[in-house]
């Protein structure tokens, strides 16, 4: 059952003291934008364990016209999304049809985002979409300058789940919406 999400929902956008990326002569912001239950829970069969407008509003905020970073199983749940371009990481990027470009290394990942950055004119911001060994890879790294997190308090049931209470304390300032 998806539980649909009316109240309960709290948006988060974490800042991180560090450096950003720079490649060449621009310097890239690396976003990471999840929705997390109360126990680090993101997913469930590959797609949300909820709905939630509110989210998918701020995560459409948030995303348009930007350049995503994804995993492949992600992508196959996202790919018909308008305005993004994505860059999807996968050990098999033959699978991946244009106008999405796959790679199958994070580095790599970033160096296509800033192609595509370039030759779109496009603010130099990366969005890391998901899912969670994409996420997982990014923070171990050090890469995200600004985690968006929604933080789903209602309770559901899944299969994947991401440990932020890992990663949340190495960030500085955190700005909260309802």
């Amino acid at each position: 059952t998806i539980i649909s999400c009316t109240l309960g929902v709290i948006f988060y956008a974490i800042f991180l003291v560090r450096f950003m990326i720079k490649i060449n002569d621009t310097t890239l912001h690396l976003d990471l934008i999840v929705a997390i239950g109360n126990d680090g829970l993101i997913g469930r069969d590959g797609d949300l364990p909820w709905r939630c407008d509110k989210d998918l509003a701020w995560f459409k905020r948030k995303t348009t016209n930007t350049v995503c970073v994804v995993g492949y199983t992600t992508y196959q749940s996202i790919k018909h999304l308008k305005n993004r371009h994505f860059i999807v990481l996968t050990s098999n990027p033959t699978k991946v049809n244009y106008p999405s470009i796959g790679v199958s290394t994070l580095t790599e990942a970033y160096k296509q985002a800033y192609l595509k950055i370039k030759e779109l004119q496009l603010i130099p911001r990366i969005m890391i979409i998901g899912g969670k060994s994409v996420y997982l890879q990014a923070l171990d790294r050090g890469d995200v300058d600004t985690l968006f997190i929604t933080h789903i308090t209602n309770e559901c049931t899944g299969d994947t789940y991401l440990p932020m209470d890992k990663y949340v304390p190495k960030y500085a300032r955190v700005h909260s919406e309802s």
